[in-house]
């Protein structure tokens, strides 16, 4: 860091793009640094790769990490059972069934079901969801709201996309972002990818 360099910080919610854009406005034209970590499995690639490209000008910087199908790339639609053991596994299933609990959903009403399925994204990505089916008839509040849930409907509590390591820079590529450098984990089941902004 230069010395003297003036450092600050924001967390940017992406769904108040108009809120951030001010915010951006105010800020001077040096490039700036963004980062998005444990986040890219659960967003709708369209929808996160142009948010990101709203908020970014030519030449910020982008840190992101993703979860990956190794040795994957653009149409693989396949999900490695080693990938879905992941999710559908005592903890994992203990700790959404705890956020379930919380609405006043239980395992007595009926089971969570684990499935790996595609997102179009200009092409097929895997996805793993967890969905909730009911056994029985409930109704829970939210918000003030009664919401009632019949026996044979299912709720998604979960889902996660995973990419390959080309087809997220391909993404990225196609929102205005290059590839800069990526790292890979040694299973290639995780990655960083640091981009740039084009012009």
């Amino acid at each position: 860091m230069q010395p003297g360099l003036e450092v600050d910080g924001t967390v940017a919610d992406l769904s108040q793009l108009v809120r951030w854009n001010d915010l951006i406005k105010e800020v001077g034209t040096a490039p700036r640094v963004m980062t998005l970590f444990g986040m890219v499995p659960n967003f709708d690639p369209r929808f996160l790769f142009e948010r990101l490209s709203a908020l970014m000008r030519p030449g910020d910087w982008l840190l992101l990490d993703a979860n990956l199908i190794p040795d994957s790339t653009a149409g693989d639609e396949s999900v490695p059972g080693s990938i879905l053991s992941q999710y559908d596994n005592k903890e994992c299933r203990q700790w959404l069934m705890a956020s379930l609990s919380e609405l006043g959903i239980y395992e007595s009403s009926g089971r969570l079901v684990f499935s790996a399925d595609l997102v179009e994204a200009g092409f097929p990505l895997p996805r793993i969801r967890a969905d909730f089916e009911f056994e029985e008839n409930v109704s829970i509040a939210i918000a003030s709201e009664d919401q009632t849930f019949k026996r044979g409907e299912s709720l998604s509590v979960f889902h996660s996309i995973r990419y390959g390591r080309e087809t997220l820079p391909m993404l990225l590529r196609r929102a205005g972002f290059e590839t800069i450098e990526s790292w890979f984990s040694a299973s290639g089941e995780d990655g960083v990818f640091l981009c740039r902004k084009a012009s």
